[in-house]
């Protein structure tokens, strides 16, 4: 278990967490997430999408 929400699990309360983050972490354990790509109509396409994406730590730790 990762952060928390508040009492009505409506808002992120701590540590908030986003899809591309985790994707990155998890692709980590394979190896560099950066380098993860896939080819769709003729382009390569990163895993953790186009926007910054980063390892957290935290969570292998």
């Amino acid at each position: 278990m990762y952060g928390h929400s508040d009492e009505f699990a409506f808002h992120v309360a701590k540590n908030l967490l986003h899809i591309r983050d985790l994707q990155a972490t998890l692709l980590h354990l394979c190896g560099d997430h950066e380098r993860f790509t896939h080819r769709h109509q003729g382009l390569d396409f990163k895993r953790t999408d186009v926007e910054l994406a980063s390892v957290v730590n935290s969570i292998l730790a």
